[in-house]
């Protein structure tokens, strides 16, 4: 199959977007949950603090092996 068939694997630069600002949405969901709410006890918190940033991060990784980042080749 000659290379100018191959599906991309870049992102769209809309969707690179979307994705940024829900990673960093997730991640300052994190520290709110965690500072702020103070009805919730701490170790529920602590877990649901430590699964948005896991989410945001997740997010924020694959987008760049997504994006191709032309430092990693």
């Amino acid at each position: 199959m000659p290379d100018d068939f191959r599906p991309s694997t870049r992102m769209p630069a809309r969707r690179r977007i979307f994705v940024l600002v829900l990673a960093v949405a997730l991640m300052a969901g994190a520290v709110v949950v965690l500072l702020l709410l103070k009805r919730l006890p701490l170790p529920a918190r602590i877990v649901v603090a430590s699964s948005d940033f896991a989410a945001g991060s997740a997010l924020l990784l694959l987008m760049r092996r997504q994006a191709g980042d032309r430092r990693s080749r």
